[in-house]
């Protein structure tokens, strides 16, 4: 971690704990205990939004997946009909090929 990351973390988490005594929550963890649950809670964040990305979940997104996947395949037919088909909507939207 960068030390802008940790001094960032560590700010964040003295406002964590100046709000708390403001709204008077006692807080009996020390400042590393609390870094620990702040890095924590950004991994799991980051998890989250890497775990949704990373997922298809439009109807669109899933057929594009399946296309991918057959191409990687290797199979020449399937790849054959993808180009087969590419070039058919580049000719109707007007788009040159890029070969």
């Amino acid at each position: 971690m960068s030390d802008r990351t940790v001094a960032a973390a560590r700010a964040l988490a003295a406002a964590i704990i100046t709000i708390a005594g403001i709204y008077g929550f006692n807080m009996p963890i020390g400042d590393e205990m609390l870094y620990s649950v702040i890095v924590a809670a950004i991994y799991l964040i980051t998890e989250a939004i890497i775990w949704w990305k990373n997922n298809n979940w439009t109807h669109e997104a899933s057929t594009a997946q399946v296309i991918l996947d057959a191409l990687k395949s290797g199979d020449e037919e399937v790849a054959a009909a993808v180009d087969e088909i590419i070039a058919g909507i580049h000719e109707r939207s007007g788009v040159e090929d890029a070969e």
